[in-house]
């Protein structure tokens, strides 16, 4: 039931962000994992947008290479093996001052080793990049999870960040479903 429930507020956070996508935005997808929210990315900012993917695990690369490439995608797609904490040098390496959307879907790259997650310390750091990057009109998304080693406080301290952010330029909401506590969280911040 959790996999259906996550399944839906992951397709609810493509609706989100195509909502604020267009042609020739930029995006950037904080977790690459297996490759869907990279490809879902790439086709939304169109043919001459861009899409820069982070992740440490070399094995999501490769999977979301092949995906790109099995879709056919040409757009300016720029994949890096480094944690998303390097998102701001990264953007200011490629003369990129703003964003028009940031996805994270936090946790483990399903099907690998579950003790290769993302960690508090390092997804606030890249938050908080993302946003100092977001354009008016912009949106982030971060899918929380529960239940895996770590998951719990990831999801606490992400959700506090969100809490703390001002009113005015930022709107953040959380949704998750009420009757399953192991579901995940989908937290949306909008500027």
């Amino acid at each position: 039931m959790a996999r259906v429930i996550a399944d839906s507020l992951l397709e609810s956070a493509h609706r989100l962000v195509a909502a604020h996508l267009f042609d020739g935005a930029t995006a950037i997808d904080g977790t690459v994992g297996n490759g869907h929210d990279t490809r879902f990315l790439a086709q939304a900012v169109g043919a001459t947008g861009r899409v820069l993917g982070f992740d440490v695990q070399a094995k999501a690369l490769e999977k979301t290479r092949q995906l790109l490439h099995v879709h056919a995608l040409s757009v300016d797609v720029r994949l890096f093996h480094e944690g998303h904490e390097r998102l701001a040098a990264r953007l200011a390496a490629e003369g990129i001052t703003q964003i028009d959307a940031a996805m994270f879907n936090l946790g483990y790259l399903p099907g690998s080793d579950k003790r290769c997650t993302t960690r508090p310390d390092t997804t606030l750091v890249a938050l908080q990049a993302a946003l100092a990057h977001l354009a008016e009109g912009g949106v982030l998304t971060a899918m929380l999870y529960h239940g895996h080693s770590g998951a719990d406080d990831e999801a606490e301290a992400v959700l506090a960040w969100a809490r703390a952010l001002p009113r005015r330029p930022w709107q953040a909401t959380m949704i998750q479903p009420l009757q399953s506590p192991q579901a995940p969280t989908l937290l949306v911040v909008t500027r």
